[in-house]
């Protein structure tokens, strides 16, 4: 079974009240290639996936207009929401299968903006790779552990600001 998905990012409040709700660029999750895979196993970037393991590719562009500063934000929530359909289709236990989803990114090395999101998104700079002959991308793999938590500091974060008669 192929896996992919695809979405839309769209304008939040954080941004110009004119492009709230408006699409600002997208984010595309597909299972890696097994030669990609194997390169990275042989030049020991990841250790040999084990069966269960998904390993997906995730792409991300931004529209030449839209405004800075939402890819990060989208690129987190993407991959959390990535995990948890990992979840719901019953791939895994998030109590004890903490990382059954290696996220990939390959990033050709003069895209600084793309190596910002990245970065931004909790994606560690794993080194140049040669996939092929002209095919040299920087490799960054997500930090599970720092993507949660982020996630947690924030949902703890939005606790505080609630009413007390809805967080008693």
């Amino acid at each position: 079974e192929q896996i992919e998905h695809a979405f839309g990012v769209v304008g939040s409040e954080s941004i110009n009240s004119d492009e709230i709700g408006e699409l600002q660029g997208w984010i595309n999750f597909y299972e890696f290639y097994e030669d990609y895979t194997q390169i990275l196993v042989d030049k020991k970037v990841i250790e040999p996936p084990a069966k269960s393991e998904h390993i997906l590719e995730i792409t991300y562009a931004k529209y030449p207009n839209a405004p800075n500063g939402q890819m990060a934000s989208a690129v987190r929530q993407a991959c959390m929401v990535i995990e948890q359909m990992d979840v719901e289709r019953g791939d895994r236990d998030l109590d004890t299968d903490k990382q059954q989803i290696m996220i990939i990114a390959r990033i050709k090395p003069d895209h600084i903006d793309s190596i910002r999101v990245a970065e931004s998104a909790f994606f560690i700079n794993k080194g140049l790779v040669e996939f092929g002959e002209d095919n040299s991308s920087l490799v960054f793999i997500l930090d599970w552990d720092k993507l949660d938590q982020n996630m947690k500091q924030k949902a703890g974060l939005a606790l505080l600001h609630l009413p007390t008669e809805v967080a008693a």
